[in-house]
């Protein structure tokens, strides 16, 4: 399937009933024009986060998904150059250790959710992490989803906000810098 495909297939499930009904995707919906707009722009996200801090979690917004090479490198500059936040294109391996141990990848990632502190050893539970590595097989079954050609110059990435609480849909969040980014003529 071409890209620009894919880009329709992913905007299509946005829309649908299916993706507005699961349970994870509540906080998502008030953003849902920016998610959309970045999608239509040519990053097809995967995953997401609002970054929120409440009674029980903080967050740091993130986004992961896909994006055409030639895009994720002027996105990385822009982020890089002109933002706060953190973009890079993911790595990858052929070791499944990281499917065998879940904990690995806890422990090797970088923290995007925590909560109250475990007193045991005086540091915050983690809840959701990004690693800047990832199996190659884990990677190809999430192309598989928005049926992505393995041959095309497509990159893995994930973008985040390393200030805890700061929402992605905030005028100086992370929706909007990667939108300026994705415009930039970088």
């Amino acid at each position: 399937m071409k890209f620009q495909d894919s880009i329709k297939k992913a905007i299509k499930y946005l829309n649908s009933e299916e993706f507005k009904s699961r349970e994870d995707a509540q906080d998502t919906i008030k953003s849902l024009p920016l998610i959309l707009n970045i999608n239509k722009l040519g990053f097809i996200t995967n995953d997401s986060q609002e970054g929120i801090i409440d009674n029980f979690v903080k967050e740091r917004a993130y986004v992961t998904g896909f994006i055409e090479r030639d895009n994720a490198r002027k996105l990385l500059k822009y982020i890089s150059l002109y933002t706060d936040k953190i973009f890079y294109i993911v790595g990858t391996y052929s070791d499944n250790k990281w499917i065998t141990n879940p904990q690995y990848a806890k422990e090797e990632g970088i923290p995007l959710t925590i909560s109250n502190t475990d007193s045991s050893k005086n540091e915050p539970i983690i809840h959701t992490t990004m690693s800047v590595v990832m199996p190659l097989s884990i990677i190809n079954n999430e192309k598989k989803k928005f049926k992505l050609n393995r041959s095309n110059f497509i990159a893995c990435v994930c973008a985040y906000d390393p200030k805890w609480g700061r929402l992605a849909s905030s005028k100086d969040g992370l929706w909007n810098d990667i939108i300026e980014g994705l415009k930039s003529k970088n």
